[in-house]
């Protein structure tokens, strides 16, 4: 045993250990409840913040109460990467703006910028340790998703609950769309 604690050894030694061993894999068959933790996962627009830690140190500390608590806890981690922060994001790095080009190229571009900012993030809650099943991981922007997003939606109109209404919104100048 070292005489001193040396943090940036043990971590790692833990975090490939969690990994090695699938200590946060989600099995659908394990033993506990199930205890799904649903996030709205982190928008890849840039650079990463304090809040993006704030607004994920609540989701983590439930994830691993629940695991103690015997539950067998779903907990996906994704990335946000398909709306206006992402849309902004590209047209700052491309010098371009969305409109100018064809819409499948725009979204390649979406994807290919998004996969570099996706990597740090992805590096980053997993320096921490945060306990997300990562072999779930999702992008907004996959196909997959969208097909998911799409179909909800309509079914929300079939329902009547989305609708048309005419209201003030926030309005980007810039952009010249609303702002959600």
């Amino acid at each position: 045993m070292e005489k001193r604690y040396n943090f940036t050894t043990v971590e790692k030694q833990m975090q490939e250990l969690w990994e090695r061993e699938g200590i946060y894999r989600f099995n659908k068959n394990g033993a506990g409840e199930i205890y799904s933790i649903d996030t709205p996962p982190p928008t890849v627009s840039g650079d990463l913040h304090i809040g993006h830690l704030f607004s994920y140190t609540q989701a983590e500390m439930i994830a691993r109460f629940r695991r103690m608590q015997g539950y067998n806890v779903f907990y996906p981690f994704g990335f946000d990467d398909n709306g206006l922060p992402t849309e902004r994001l590209v047209e700052r790095e491309e010098k371009t703006r969305a409109h100018t080009i064809p819409r499948s190229e725009f979204i390649n571009k979406c994807q290919s910028i998004t996969e570099k900012y996706k990597h740090e993030f992805k590096a980053f809650w997993q320096s921490l340790g945060f306990s997300a099943d990562w072999e779930t991981e999702y992008q907004t922007i996959s196909p997959e998703v969208r097909k998911i997003s799409q179909e909800l939606f309509l079914e929300l109109v079939k329902l009547g609950k989305a609708y048309t209404k005419e209201s003030p919104v926030l309005w980007c100048t810039e952009c010249q769309t609303s702002i959600a």
